[in-house]
């Protein structure tokens, strides 16, 4: 039994398209993700707006071509985040202290 259960109804509910469930998603997760990527990929409120649109995005693409299964490793918020530190990281950030996983 995964440990992710919330999540992964979460992700059917993404997955079949739950707009309200999108909404919601994008909304509880954009100042944690912005606080994150400031204090350890050390970019500014604007820069960690635009990498949130662009994990979101991936985020969707990811759940929308079943590039994420269940049962979940992580939970969603998580593979949110990360996602954006690889971002961060392909963006070349020189100054960059996330914590290893």
């Amino acid at each position: 039994m995964s440990k992710y259960r919330q999540d992964e109804k979460l992700l059917k509910d993404l997955k079949n398209g739950d707009r309200n469930r999108w909404h919601r998603f994008f909304d509880d997760h954009r100042q944690p993700f912005a606080a994150f990527l400031i204090k350890y990929g050390h970019v500014d409120n604007v820069e960690a707006d635009q990498l949130y649109q662009e994990a979101v995005v991936l985020l969707h693409r990811n759940i929308r071509e079943d590039k994420l299964q269940t049962p979940l490793r992580s939970s969603l918020r998580t593979y949110l985040f990360a996602i954006g530190k690889n971002l961060c990281r392909k963006r070349g950030r020189s100054k960059l202290t996330f914590p290893e996983n």
